[in-house]
């Protein structure tokens, strides 16, 4: 009972703050990824990340780096050994912070987010092609 209250909470924030709903358990933003722009010449630092986005099957998905609420990176999937996988440039202008993610998924036409995040770090990378760093939606 708890943790669904809890759930319930910050799903009420994330709609107040970020335009989200939840449907069968998953945020649903109502982002447009069609206006998702970056130019990285207005960013000083940046990390690569390689992620495995658990709901990502097709390559024309996009996986998203979120800091508060501003695109900080996106990027299509790749197949690596059987399974898409997203190589990723996250952006961002403090050599610290924390990013969320979020993915569209192209086959359902919506964006959904995830409850993980990382700790921007400035030129470090994180995952591997064999290895890739996994994302739970």
């Amino acid at each position: 009972m708890k943790i669904q209250l809890i759930t319930f909470y910050l799903c009420l924030s994330f709609v107040a703050f970020f335009g989200c709903k939840k449907e069968s358990g998953v945020l649903v933003f109502e982002d447009d990824p069609s206006e998702w722009s970056i130019d990285p010449s207005s960013y000083q630092h940046y990390m690569s990340v390689v992620a495995f986005a658990s709901s990502s099957s097709d390559t024309s998905d996009i996986l998203a780096a979120f800091h508060d609420n501003d695109l900080q990176g996106f990027t299509t999937g790749e197949v690596h050994q059987g399974r898409v996988i997203h190589f990723l440039l996250v952006y961002n202008n403090q050599t610290t912070g924390k990013i969320g993610f979020r993915l569209y998924q192209s086959g359902e036409d919506r964006v959904i987010g995830s409850v993980d995040s990382i700790s921007f770090n400035s030129g470090a990378g994180l995952g591997t092609p064999d290895n890739p760093y996994e994302i739970e939606f």
